[in-house]
């Protein structure tokens, strides 16, 4: 899981950089809620990338919605989304993904400009 061009959060000075990290929520049926987090990556907003891999087995694939966040670190309780991604698990497809980033916050689904992720999923059913 890679990153590219992520947005500066609003509430550093200028010279300050971003600590990434992705949390990645399932959502649902409360047997499939749940939910992960890489490790943040220091001063890092330009090109991060977290080699995490993450499992998570789906009962009901058609209630599940995967959100994937991308967050600054700030060392306090309260961290910044920088950009975001949802879709219903039902619609995803096994293989690398760019998944294109969408303004938390922004009124609306307002893209980030240039501001990607790429995942690789893979997946089996039993």
């Amino acid at each position: 899981m890679s990153a590219r061009q992520l947005p500066k959060n609003r509430k550093l000075n200028e010279k300050e950089c971003v600590d990434p990290y992705v949390r990645i929520d399932i959502s649902g049926a409360p047997i499939d809620t749940v939910s992960h987090k890489t490790k943040h990556i220091m001063d890092n907003g330009f090109n991060p990338a977290w080699n995490a891999k993450f499992e998570f087995t789906i009962h009901c694939k058609e209630m599940a919605i995967l959100a994937v966040y991308v967050c600054d670190s700030d060392g306090t309780f309260k961290d910044t989304k920088l950009g975001y991604y949802t879709a219903p698990v039902s619609c995803l497809r096994p293989g690398y993904r760019i998944l294109h980033l969408r303004d938390p916050q922004a009124l609306g689904m307002r893209s980030l400009p240039m501001c990607t992720l790429l995942c690789r999923f893979t997946i089996t059913s039993s």
